[in-house]
């Protein structure tokens, strides 16, 4: 029935934006560029999609990772 094609878009839906963190966290890829790589053709609508699962869109998500991880470079 339509909940089952509702549950099985929102099962794709999670595995994609799980993977374009990967992504945000691991390359210097742009918003675009992931959004292709995950199955989005259409940057606007993925970056909508990652902000209702994430609640910030896929950029300030990767800004927020980046800052994370340089404040943990260990000062010689």
């Amino acid at each position: 029935g339509l909940g089952d094609v509702y549950k099985r878009q929102e099962y794709i839906n999670k595995e994609r934006i799980s993977k374009a963190k990967e992504l945000l966290q691991n390359t210097n890829l742009l918003t675009y560029e992931i959004a292709e790589a995950v199955g989005y053709k259409d940057a606007t609508y993925f970056s909508s999609i990652f902000r209702k699962y994430e609640g910030i869109s896929p950029s300030e998500y990767k800004a927020k990772f980046f800052v994370a991880q340089s404040s943990h470079i260990p000062y010689n």
